[in-house]
């Protein structure tokens, strides 16, 4: 149980950083160049920090969207941060985490979870965090 749950965590947190990456991708927020201005104009006018943020992320998911851990992939894919087989093998872990509710399964799960799926999905993780890490270091995040 406690490889299943470690297995679940690191599914969680490679979905949040995928989705992070791609908020932070620069080929991104330069496709629209009136954006910056536009959040400038913003912060200039209104004054409550609270409503200020709110319009700029309404902005932002507008614009770019919050896509699922499919999109977010795919989109660190197309702007080559990550290869297809980083992302099939994140996405396989992903498969492994969407079993973490219990009373959703078909069958046991006994025996399901070892120490080997441990291992691998250890390694995609380094694999994801060194990938977006040459991104940053190239300017692309």
């Amino acid at each position: 149980m406690l490889i299943k749950e470690t297995i679940c965590l690191y599914g969680n947190i490679i979905e949040g950083v995928a989705k992070h990456s791609i908020a932070n991708l620069r080929s991104i927020r330069k496709t629209i160049p009136e954006i910056p201005a536009l959040f400038s104009m913003i912060r200039q006018i209104i004054r409550t920090k609270e409503l200020r943020q709110r319009i700029i992320e309404t902005i932002n998911r507008t614009l770019y969207g919050y896509p699922g851990i499919h999109g977010s992939l795919s989109i660190l894919v197309n702007h080559r941060i990550i290869s297809k087989t980083l992302k099939m093998r994140i996405l396989e872990i992903w498969s492994w985490r969407n079993k973490e509710h219990i009373f959703t399964l078909k069958d046991r799960e006994y025996g399901k979870y070892n120490d080997e799926l441990y291992v691998n999905v250890l390694k995609v993780w380094n694999e994801l965090k060194r990938a977006l890490s040459d991104a940053k270091d190239k300017g692309k995040i």
